[in-house]
């Protein structure tokens, strides 16, 4: 099972880092849905980006190059 870490940011500084050991992409980007209140999210496997989330679920667009 991959580990996969969510880097927290807010206001676009880092606040924090969770890993946590998931069966694939999809359900890591579940878990980025949740940690996203008040939080931007960015989801890595190891060095892959696997997705961003921005802060309360807002989609994202062209010019995010980053979750924070």
């Amino acid at each position: 099972m991959p580990c996969y870490k969510f880097s927290l940011f807010k206001d676009g500084a880092l606040v924090c880092v969770v890993e946590q050991d998931l069966p694939e992409d999809l359900d890591a980007l579940d878990v980025a849905r949740g940690l996203c209140r008040g939080h931007a999210v960015e989801v890595h496997a190891d060095a892959r980006l696997v997705g961003r989330v921005k802060k309360d679920g807002e989609p994202l667009n062209a010019r995010d190059i980053q979750a924070g």
